[in-house]
């Protein structure tokens, strides 16, 4: 079921939003998870992580959307590995990994 999708040009402090859709399967009660981390992070928790955030509010029963503030992506540039997982109290599934290239930004907007 898991999708690799490398996001190349995330810029930092930028507020990306990205939508999942999928399609037949009904994500109602499922809670999704972005877990970002050094690319040779191989540990098994998120201790580490760049970035691990969840969202359990959807955009109807079969697409969700990914919103990312400046904070958190107020990262160093560089190249990371990245994850997003959807469950529930007795499934889990990773739908999308890949990289996720992080690089600078050039105009720093005020908070």
């Amino acid at each position: 079921m898991a999708t690799k999708k490398n996001f190349t040009g995330m810029i930092r402090r930028d507020t990306p939003t990205f939508n999942i859709d999928l399609d037949t399967f009904n994500i109602t009660g499922y809670t999704f998870r972005l877990t970002i981390k050094d690319i040779d992070d191989n540990t098994a928790d998120d201790t580490n992580a760049i970035l691990a955030t969840s969202w359990t509010s959807h955009i109807n029963n079969y697409e969700t959307a990914v919103t990312l503030t400046r904070t958190q992506t107020n990262f160093p540039a560089g190249l990371y590995k990245y994850d997003i997982q959807m469950a529930n109290a007795t499934i889990t599934h990773t739908i999308l990994y890949g990289e996720w290239e992080q690089i600078e930004d050039v105009t720093i907007t005020a908070p």
